[in-house]
């Protein structure tokens, strides 16, 4: 951490201070501190400070090593890794090394790729690349930052403006001169290796509507030539962004099509200033602005110009991190309402049957179609369908016409199954209503019985009826009483 303040001198000039630069070191040794200060203009100023810290040395991991050599081999986006931060060197291998106290070691690091977050020995990457890391120790003398005494005090080489003449050369720490960075000096300079690690992103990223999307518009009115009159219609799109947990998209397409494919005219924010006077002032109505003002129509928010009846597709794709995703939305416009229909079954061996889910009859019934009553409004480029579809699913009949009428031919209902009646109206602007009803088709062949189960019953209705008979002439006989004698008596 550190701090920042600014003071105006008696110069004229503004000068940025930095005060109580604070970091934990994890090693005793000499710290390399680089600050660089950018202006608005993009413009930057680079000093380097060096901080002995006393304690124990770290200990080095053999000759320059790899920088990544603590990195797995794929790094994941949004994830902080830490970098090696030490190394073991041999002082013979640096030009300039004398043996005294005043010389050390620093080290430089180079990573190129996409866009990272770089703390310290802690990196953190944030594109979908590959990214390469290769480390450098160099040798500087501690006792005096801007020596140039034949001893590199920096490895970092920069182009910088002296007094107007462009020089190149190694950074010395002193002075107030713009610095561009050029790339890495050679002299008292061991290189490491260079390795390339893949960076790939496992999250998804989403969209999120930043308003209301419609669900339903009129259509532009074409006929509308008065700045007096009401604005024509169009339609305002919403702002929108797609972002994960490691970022947002930069850049939103959109793609708008009607219901037969075709793009209507339509327009982006960052398109905003080649509309047409017309739609400006159409799109700054919508958004509660005055003549032409398009402030409120900014970021990924698109128009576009609904002439046709039916659904409108509107279709966002985003790329983040080398992640396409997609979202659909769909508005409706104009006419979309379907057509208001009733029809009965149809005509089942000269008989009407009403509208029911599911009618009856016996194979080799003859078939015909019903008419098709349209409600409420006129059939002006309305289209019909009347189809008889059999229980294996073909086709049997196809009719295209609204009234009452086979083209002078019945059909059979020749199989046992179920067969389907579907009616469709469509209408002017493409909004269909469709109408199905079941017929269920039995057999009609009824087995007979054979002549000689018929003679079987016969005997056995026969043979049964003499035996009632033979039961009513025993009881009878059975309980028939004798008259009684004159004495009074009964004979038993």
């Amino acid at each position: 951490s550190f701090e920042t303040y600014s003071t105006s001198p008696a110069s004229g000039y503004y000068a940025v201070h930095v005060d109580n630069i604070r970091f934990t070191p994890t090693v005793g040794g000499t710290y390399m501190i680089v600050l660089r200060a950018y202006n608005v203009a993009g413009d930057s100023v680079v000093k380097v400070l060096f901080a002995e810290i006393t304690g124990s040395s770290g200990s080095g991991g053999g000759a320059v090593a790899s920088a990544s050599s603590s990195l797995p081999s794929e790094l994941e986006v949004g994830t902080k890794y830490k970098l090696n931060d030490s190394y073991a060197v041999d002082p013979a291998d640096y030009e300039g090394y004398d043996g005294s106290g005043r010389n050390t070691f620093g080290i430089v690091r180079s990573i190129t790729g996409g866009k990272i977050s770089l703390v310290g020995n802690e990196v953190t990457a944030y594109s979908v690349c590959s990214y390469s890391f290769t480390d450098y120790t160099f040798l500087y003398e501690t006792a005096d930052a801007s020596s140039t005494n034949g001893i590199a005090n920096s490895v970092i080489k920069y182009s910088y403006d002296n007094n107007g003449t462009p020089v190149d050369g190694v950074f010395n720490g002193a002075g107030n001169a713009d610095y561009a960075y050029t790339g890495i000096a050679t002299s008292h300079v061991q290189q490491g290796r260079t390795d390339y690690i893949n960076a790939s992103d496992s999250t998804t990223a989403a969209f999120e509507l930043l308003g209301v999307m419609p669900s339903y518009t009129e259509l532009w009115d074409s006929s509308w030539t008065s700045a007096g009159e009401d604005l024509p219609n169009i339609v305002v799109l919403p702002n929108i962004s797609a972002f994960s947990s490691n970022g947002a998209a930069e850049e939103i397409d959109v793609e708008i099509t009607d219901a037969d494919g075709n793009a209507p005219v339509y327009y982006m924010a960052s398109d905003k200033n080649s509309m047409p006077d017309l739609y400006k002032q159409a799109v700054a109505a919508a958004t509660g602005k005055e003549g032409t003002d398009l402030s409120g129509f900014y970021g990924n928010m698109a128009m576009f110009v609904p002439t046709e009846d039916g659904v409108y597709t509107i279709v966002y794709t985003a790329t983040l991190n080398n992640q396409t995703v997609t979202t659909e939305y769909t508005i409706n416009a104009g006419d979309v309402l379907a057509p208001d229909v009733s029809v009965d079954v149809g005509v089942i061996n000269g008989s009407l049957r009403a509208a029911a889910s599911s009618v009856s009859a016996t194979t080799g019934s003859t078939f015909d179609f019903a008419a098709i009553r349209v409600n409420g409004e006129p059939t002006t480029g309305f289209t019909f369908r009347k189809e008889l579809i059999d229980p294996s699913g073909s086709t049997v009949a196809t009719i295209t016409s609204q009234n009452l009428a086979n083209n002078g031919t019945s059909y059979e209902l020749s199989t046992a199954g179920q067969y389907t009646v579907q009616y469709t109206v469509t209408d002017a602007a493409g909004n269909a209503t469709v109408i199905k009803y079941t017929i269920v088709v039995s057999s009609s062949t009824v087995s007979n019985p054979s002549s000689g189960a018929v003679t079987t019953l016969a005997v056995v209705l026969i043979i049964v009826g003499v035996v009632l008979i033979a039961g009513v002439v025993i009881y009878l006989i059975r309980f028939r009483k004798r008259k009684p004698s004159s004495k009074g008596k009964s004979v038993k």
